[in-house]
């Protein structure tokens, strides 16, 4: 179950990884729809079944849920609500590592801090929320990230980020697909009545990432998918002024490719559909969500202000990670979207896994096994592993977003990534490299040993800090060690 907290006409959803909701009976929230027991024409989780003749009366100001709400959407403002009050009763509070905060004053802009790469490993991880931003409204540090107050709502900050750690208001996770044997993809900017019944409407072309447009063509079956391109995008300020392309074109790109290599026709994969409207008819800026019923409009009123002195709702967050983030495992919810999709849509054409989502990585005989790269890496695809006297280094291919970090930082520029050429098995991690351990020829501890080393790397570090104080010609005396001379570490490369 994911709590909602529902405030001042809008909401934002915390994602609850692994906890288990429990309902306070105390709660008020939790007696405006609560849960009817399994077994009395309602769901287990407490849904409420069809047919199920039970009213519940807000105590918001006497406002009556069902006069204002359809009962689907009493179930889900049910579970929400529950939820939020389960949040309060445990005295759970959004974590920067594991919730959506807002960045922006407006609740425009979210930030999963523990999957944002930059924050956990630097800006030499990632900067491509900066980079894709047309607006240049994004400020990115290894100490944070902010958003200017003129951003525009274009999503394209998420739909560039390859963890996912962004999420900008309009572009739902469910997006729901129209009627009609043609799903056209509108941008808000068109005036609804030019688009028809049967769009789906978006704040902007570019904001979908990846996995969005493979879930939109497996959602839409034998349906055409098509971007309608109303010829605005070269003069509209989301497009940018760095390139002139269709915006929803590098995701579309990625998402094409993968299911070209499944095998799907280019008539059923998403294309970009020419259908110009005069330039007059175009919107400086994004507009606007549709504005809620005058009925809704007021319960979210008094919703969110009893909510914000029950929860206390946070302010928007600053942006600033803690030290230890990079310690915490990573979180990555687009890679896993983007790898579940691929991973359905294979299995539906019968075919395996696509390549297009991996990389390959080659690790060369001039590694020194320094470890840098596995330390550094912001998502765990590298590691280090250490068994019957033998570690190295393995890589997870599932884990990795190509974000090149480890070659940058290679000592020994031992690290070169390209295109897999097939998918690797899921879930197991490839050995890398293979040392054969023997002890220090200072303080005779094991550690991964290589033709050219005698020492461990903590002693290797502590003589050239003698010589970096007391001079070049300070000599540091070795014991000797009778042992087998070390093995040379044994390379190997992802199977391509």
């Amino acid at each position: 179950m994911q709590p909602l907290l529902v405030a001042q006409e809008s909401y934002v959803a915390w994602t609850r990884r692994g906890d288990t909701i429990v309902t306070p009976s105390s709660s008020t929230y939790a007696s405006i729809f609560a849960p009817k027991p399994a077994g009395n024409g309602s769901s287990p989780d407490g849904e409420l079944a069809d047919g199920a003749a039970h009213k519940h009366t807000s105590p918001l100001s006497g406002i009556d849920s069902h006069q204002i709400f359809s009962k689907s959407f009493a179930r889900k403002m049910q579970a929400g609500l529950i939820g939020a009050a389960a949040m309060h009763a445990t005295h759970a509070t959004p974590s920067p590592a594991t919730d959506f905060l807002p960045i922006a004053a407006d609740g425009r802009v979210r930030l999963l801090h523990g999957a944002c790469l930059a924050l956990r490993s630097g800006t030499d991880a990632c900067t491509s929320c900066r980079d894709s931003c047309p607006g240049g409204c994004i400020d990115l540090s290894a100490d944070g990230i902010s958003v200017r107050a003129d951003c525009s709502g274009c999503g394209r900050c998420a739909a560039a980020c390859p963890s996912g750690a962004l999420e900008v208001k309009g572009f739902a996770a469910d997006m729901r697909l129209p009627d009609g044997n043609v799903v056209g993809v509108e941008c808000w900017k068109v005036p609804a009545a030019l688009s028809g019944p049967h769009a789906l409407r978006v704040p902007c072309l570019g904001g979908l990432s990846p996995a969005r447009w493979l879930g939109l063509a497996e959602a839409a079956g034998r349906r055409r998918v098509t971007i309608v391109d109303r010829g605005w995008c070269a003069q509209c300020a989301a497009a940018g002024t760095a390139s002139r392309e269709h915006p929803a074109l590098p995701a579309l790109a990625v998402a094409d490719a993968i299911l070209s290599e499944l095998g799907w026709p280019a008539e059923r994969r998403p294309q970009v559909q020419y259908a110009p409207l005069p330039p007059g008819l175009m919107p400086t800026t994004i507009p606007s969500e549709q504005p809620p019923s005058p009925a809704r409009r007021a319960f979210f009123r008094h919703l969110g202000a009893e909510a914000k002195s029950a929860f206390c709702e946070p302010s928007p967050s600053p942006g600033g990670a803690p030290r230890m983030l990079h310690r915490l495992p990573p979180t990555l919810p687009e890679r896993e979207r983007l790898l579940d999709t691929s991973g359905r849509l294979a299995a539906a054409a019968g075919s395996a896994m696509p390549a297009t989502p991996f990389v390959r990585i080659e690790v060369g005989s001039a590694c020194a096994h320094d470890q840098l790269c596995a330390r550094l890496c912001p998502t765990g695809a590298l590691s280090l592993y250490a068994h019957d006297g033998v570690s190295g280094l393995r890589f997870d291919a599932d884990a990795c977003t190509n974000c090149g970090l480890c070659a940058k930082r290679c000592p020994q520029q031992a690290i070169r990534i390209s295109a897999a050429t097939h998918a690797p098995p899921p879930r197991t991690p490839q050995v890398l490299t293979a040392f054969g351990e023997r002890p220090c020829a200072r303080c005779r501890n094991p550690f991964p040993a290589t033709p050219e080393r005698t020492e461990c790397p903590a002693c290797a570090r502590a003589r050239r800090l003698g010589s970096a104080l007391f001079g070049s010609g300070t000599r540091i005396a070795d014991r000797e060690v009778s042992a087998a001379p070390p093995s040379g570490g044994v390379h190997h490369e992802q199977p391509a």
